[in-house]
């Protein structure tokens, strides 16, 4: 199946405004169903993000991200932030498109990106794995700038 990673712009800003610490804070991932339309630009916060997924397997507010690492690859100028995949158990859910990331530790649950599916799923007393791809969670290529 299909994804795509996107960010949520504000989510640069407040990390290099000290406001979100990948290694140090809370990030958690939730399932959100396709009634959502994400909006990169204007959404900000987890209040702003409707329709999380309800079901048998999985609590609201997603899942911790654990064995979180920051890295850059000097060679190719990549730098990645990844974690260990996320698994929910034997789950019932209906109509989810997207995997939203944010910090559970900002005062109003700053948004990070979000994967989209290319279709919606609905498990039906399944196991949910998010392979985090083996670029990260997310990447950046670092390249010159204007000076």
């Amino acid at each position: 199946m299909q994804a795509t990673a996107n960010w949520y712009h504000n989510a640069i800003l407040k990390i290099f405004n000290k406001e979100i610490s990948w290694m140090n804070d809370t990030i958690k991932v939730m399932l959100v169903t396709d009634g959502y339309t994400p909006d990169k630009i204007a959404h900000q916060y987890k209040s702003q993000v409707t329709g999380e997924a309800t079901g048998t397997g999985y609590t609201a507010g997603g899942a911790t991200l654990t064995s979180k690492t920051a890295n850059i690859d000097n060679v190719t100028g990549v730098f990645t932030l990844d974690a260990a995949d996320s698994v929910w158990v034997n789950t019932t859910l209906s109509n989810v498109k997207y995997a939203v990331i944010y910090d559970d530790s900002h005062s109003n649950d700053a948004l990070l990106g979000y994967i989209e599916l290319d279709v919606a799923v609905s498990p039906l007393n399944q196991n949910i794995a998010i392979e985090w791809h083996a670029d990260g969670v997310f990447s950046i290529t670092l390249g010159g700038g204007t000076v």
